[in-house]
């Protein structure tokens, strides 16, 4: 893998306490309309409220879900940076890799009081998702004083996915995300996204999806607009 990374954060943040709103990659809704969504492989895990007051937790995804939400059903949910969501609740992430679970109950009002020391194996994580993936991963266990080793357990208790499994799907996603919003060239992208070259970017593309990332595009484009 090609290490193009660069920007400001170039070293691990050293320990320090972390708000529960730190933890928050994205906060969404949707309501159903008898339509199938897809939802791709990100590194994170979600919660998800319904109507009904009940909770559940999605694990990391390693490929495309098909989800059917009957008409009018709506939902809401809270995405968490990689790692984040099983540290809190001490759960074992490899138990939830492509799973939905029901909680019993999500303990919102503690969570958002409760700040928290950000362990060397949680600042790694950070950083691999901050670089989108797109970093040497023996680079990153050294900095956060880890041992390989070491890196490769807590990213599969937090996350469910090794530290290569994880770095792939981050650029993945970065990629995804680059061509829907700036229709960067296909060749570009792949340099970009840290790929050797546009067929690795094509086989994990392939892999997550169980398409091509230009038949996706295809099939989007002759989508009739709402």
């Amino acid at each position: 893998m090609r290490n193009w990374w660069s920007g400001p954060s170039r070293t691990i943040p050293q320990e320090r306490r972390a708000s529960p709103i730190e933890s928050i990659d994205a906060i969404w809704q949707v309501r159903g309309d008898g339509r199938a969504y897809a939802v791709d492989p990100d590194g994170c895990m979600d919660l998800i409220f319904d109507e009904e007051n009940r909770v559940r937790i999605v694990g990391s995804m390693t490929v495309r879900k098909q989800v059917l939400l009957p008409v009018g059903v709506r939902l809401r949910g809270i995405r968490f940076r990689p790692g984040r969501l099983a540290s809190f609740l001490k759960m074992d992430a490899c138990e939830l890799v492509d799973k939905l679970q029901e909680l019993r109950t999500f303990p919102l009002e503690e969570w958002l009081q409760r700040s928290c020391v950000l362990t060397p194996g949680q600042r790694a994580l950070d950083f691999l998702a901050e670089r989108h993936g797109n970093v040497d991963l023996d680079w990153v266990a050294g900095q956060a004083g880890l041992s390989v080793r070491h890196f490769r357990r807590v990213s599969l208790e937090r996350t469910g996915l090794s530290p290569k499994h994880l770095a792939r799907v981050l650029r993945f996603r970065r990629a995804q995300s680059l061509r829907r919003h700036s229709g960067t060239a296909w060749s570009a992208l792949a340099v970009d996204c840290g790929y050797y070259d546009q067929a690795h970017l094509i086989r994990d593309w392939r892999e997550f999806t169980g398409m091509s990332p230009m038949a996706e595009f295809s099939n989007r484009a002759a989508e009739p607009s709402d």
